[in-house]
């Protein structure tokens, strides 16, 4: 059964990330809880001391008198400072019998648990709309230690909750601090960290697809050497597998070359032999053009596995417009069978890159070649070697030109345009771009001038701007083809 759920594309970095920051948020939300109840209990312990010694001091002020009543000592000076908090919490305070009855204070709620206890007892309760909080204490009075009296001291939760919220605010805020900087620290520590995977991709990426040389394990951290260490052995098996395929393809056009040119020869003689018939001629004739295509196809053949840019050539410094002059003055014979006008610009200064002379002169005969044969009779194919912020080979030509959708596929080992009449081998092009590989140059097609034809451009690497003046020689020779124009 097929699965067309989305694949869904993991990360390295968000899943480090979420490993790493998730404990560190939920180590902050247990620890904030954990301060929040210690706060909330130190606020509450010193409160609740502070209502106990409330409590104590109004029991101290308790006094018998002469008529034996109780008589409470707090005028309103001293109960202004006993009820005066600092953050505006109400005090309220009472004054009991054992029997629970109130001999001075406010009416207070009273408990009737554990009277008797010697223990401060520490409760909650509401009184007038508010919750508070009750201390009851049981002190015998000085004057008569048969005498017993509780004493009840209340406040409201304000200050309390308040100094809660301070200690909590002061615990929270290093904690959100903490996780603040612990989140840029881990994900700088992340990306530094995951940078060395940028520059094994940035060292795979940046190569270009002739290059199958092994990555440098230097590139890759330990972490990622088994990963290197798989793609040095993919590029090791592949450059096995095309070198095999250029050796076989060397191989076979050599073995081909020599059959070929035997039976060439015992056609060229059936052909002068007086017994054969007309029939017999043309027969032969169909026969000798079928062998010239597949001598040219074996002869590219052969140029395509010389050109295959794994191989190691003795490169040296050249002039582009020397081999072009050679190779289009060799071509001059086939424009002039297929009525085509041949030209060569004049070379202006020299064209120096540094390549291997062999190759370079394929690479012109291909294009200047493929421009003759697509071109129809009649029309022109002009070379020339253009120097300026670059060197570039243009050859132009005015065929029926390539679609735009195309030109990349006419690089392509075999592709043939749908609808030419033309015999070719589909490899002129593909070899172009092999040879040009080899050599980091850059091959584009354009439109013609005057969107007529098809203008082929090879951009090579600058080596030297200037080379110093051309000789007068080369000159001669470069303009004396150039300004030669083949007319049939």
């Amino acid at each position: 059964m097929l699965n067309n759920s989305p694949h869904v594309v993991r990360s390295i970095k968000k899943d480090l990330l979420m490993w790493l920051l998730l404990p560190l948020c939920s180590l902050c939300v247990i620890s904030t809880a954990v301060a929040y109840m210690l706060a909330s209990s130190f606020a509450n312990d010193a409160y609740d001391r502070n209502l106990i010694n409330t409590a104590d001091s109004i029991a101290a002020r308790v006094r018998v008198g002469s008529n034996g009543t109780f008589v409470i000592d707090l005028p309103p000076p001293a109960q202004a400072i006993l009820r005066h908090t600092h953050s505006d919490d109400r005090l309220y305070y009472q004054v009991l019998t054992p029997d629970l009855v109130r001999l001075a204070g406010d009416a207070l709620p009273t408990q009737r648990s554990h009277l008797d206890s010697v223990i401060p007892r520490l409760r909650y309760a509401r009184f007038n709309g508010e919750t508070l909080r009750v201390a009851r204490i049981r002190i015998p009075l000085e004057q008569k230690p048969d005498q017993i009296i509780l004493v009840q001291a209340a406040e409201s939760l304000k200050g309390r909750t308040d100094l809660t919220h301070q200690i909590l605010v002061s615990i929270l805020l290093p904690q959100i601090l903490l996780v603040v900087f612990g989140a840029i620290a881990v994900s700088f520590g992340v990306r530094k960290g995951l940078a060395p995977l940028g520059d094994l991709t940035s060292a795979v990426v940046e190569r270009s697809k002739s290059d199958l040389h092994p990555l440098d394990d230097a590139i890759a951290p330990l972490e990622a050497q088994p990963l290197a260490n798989a793609i040095n052995d993919l590029l090791g098996r592949l450059r096995a597998d095309l070198e095999s395929q250029r050796r076989f393809v060397a191989n076979a056009a050599h073995q081909l070359r020599t059959p070929l040119a035997g039976v060439k020869t015992y056609v060229e003689i059936m052909q002068r032999s007086q017994t054969a018939s007309d029939n017999s001629k043309n027969l032969l004739t169909q026969i000798d053009k079928g062998i010239d295509r597949m001598s040219h196809l074996v002869n590219r053949l052969l140029a395509l596995a010389k050109a295959d840019p794994h191989a190691i050539f003795a490169f040296t410094e050249v002039d582009l417009n020397l081999i072009a002059s050679e190779a289009t003055s060799e071509l001059i014979g086939q424009a002039l069978e297929n009525q085509i006008e041949l030209g060569l610009g004049p070379a202006t200064a020299p064209a120096i890159i540094k390549g291997d002379p062999s190759n370079l002169k394929e690479l012109v005969t291909n294009l200047v070649e493929n421009a003759i044969i697509y071109t129809p009779a009649g029309g022109s194919v002009f070379v020339s070697v253009v120097s300026g912020d670059g060197i570039s080979l243009v050859v132009q030509d005015t065929g029926p030109g390539i679609p735009a959708e195309e030109r990349e596929q006419v690089f392509e080992r075999f592709y043939r345009i749908l609808g030419t009449q033309v015999d070719g081998s589909g490899l002129g092009l593909a070899i172009v771009k092999e040879i040009a590989a080899t050599h980091d140059a850059r091959v584009c097609l354009e439109d013609g001038e005057g969107d007529t034809g098809t203008k082929a451009i090879v951009k090579f690497p600058v080596l030297l701007k200037n080379h110093g003046p051309a000789k007068k020689e080369e000159e001669h020779h470069d303009n004396s083809l150039a300004q030669k124009r083949l007319q049939t």
